[in-house]
């Protein structure tokens, strides 16, 4: 047999992702769990439309809130103000939507759900041209590399710390009854009780 000559390849240093990076694959992963959604509506299982809302919601909210603290503030003057407003207006719309998902899940209104998670596949569809072809190209003219690395961190670090409820303002105590603690905790209980044969084993 002949001998294995093949040279063991060299390792290549990864490099660390920057702000385009994360905001691009944020991206990605939304649109991936909308079209999930869709087709789980399309087959009519709710069970798999119940776990997917609340994943967008989550997902959605997170990324709103590291793009309003990390993304906007690097551009500073660079960022035309009807982009800003632009992208501040499409933002408060995807809130919105997000409260409005929360609702119609916890009220088990499935073909209200299917209707507001539709909507804001279209509004966040619209948010991703928007960030993409007008405000990341500004991007790399506005600061270094490893600025937009350390952004990347920021941005992960603002994520982890963000507020897991809508942020809109008096709409959402409206639209909760008054009771926001209470449409998060049914949403997204802090723990499940599982039957004994369901337990875990460590």
């Amino acid at each position: 047999m002949a001998a294995d000559t093949t040279a063991p390849l060299d390792k290549v240093l990864i490099p660390e992702p920057n702000l385009l990076d994360a905001i691009i694959c944020d991206h990605q992963h939304a649109l991936a769990l909308f079209d999930h959604f869709t087709l789980a509506a399309a087959q009519g299982n709710i069970h798999v439309m119940e776990v997917l809302a609340g994943a967008i919601a989550l997902d959605l909210r997170l990324h709103l809130q590291a793009e309003s603290d990390c993304l906007h503030p690097s551009l500073g003057d660079s960022l035309a103000n009807h982009e800003a407003q632009s992208s501040a207006r499409n933002s408060q719309a995807l809130e919105g939507s997000i409260l409005e998902m929360l609702t119609y899940r916890r009220e088990q209104k499935w073909a209200k759900l299917i209707a507001v998670v539709q909507k804001a596949h279209q509004e966040f569809a619209g948010h991703v041209h928007g960030i993409e072809s007008q405000i990341l190209p500004l991007l790399p003219q506005t600061a270094s590399q490893a600025e937009l690395t350390a952004l990347a961190r920021k941005y992960h670090h603002v994520k982890k710390a963000a507020s897991l409820l809508p942020q809109v303002g008096a709409i959402l105590t409206e639209a909760a009854s008054g009771d926001a603690d209470g449409l998060m905790k049914e949403s997204f209980p802090d723990r499940i009780d599982l039957p004994e044969s369901q337990q875990p084993e460590f």
